[in-house]
């Protein structure tokens, strides 16, 4: 999975947030980057992602997007075309 982009649209989603991007840091051959992608959440998930990004940086390529329109298509289109390798995974 070295060669592979993840992207992460989100919208309130701090309940869950932090346990995803900690599980993806345990993937045997680590993601290359993974690019969350926020559509204007009202609760902490920025502030979780930034949190999370400062303590896994060193195992993951964290990367915070902020999309001016909300949609999980349309997030995940945003994410796409900021990924750095050819190969991509939207959750």
């Amino acid at each position: 999975m070295s060669q592979v982009s993840i992207v992460i649209p989100t919208f309130n989603e701090a309940a869950s947030l932090e346990r995803t991007l900690r599980q993806l840091s345990l993937l045997n051959s680590a993601a290359k980057e993974v690019i969350v992608v926020d559509g204007g959440s009202e609760d902490e998930t920025v502030a979780i992602a930034k949190q999370v990004l400062e303590s896994l940086n060193q195992e993951l390529n964290v990367q915070i997007l902020f999309c001016d329109r909300r949609g999980r298509s349309i997030q995940m289109n945003y994410g796409a075309s900021s990924a750095t390798f050819p190969k991509k995974a939207c959750y």
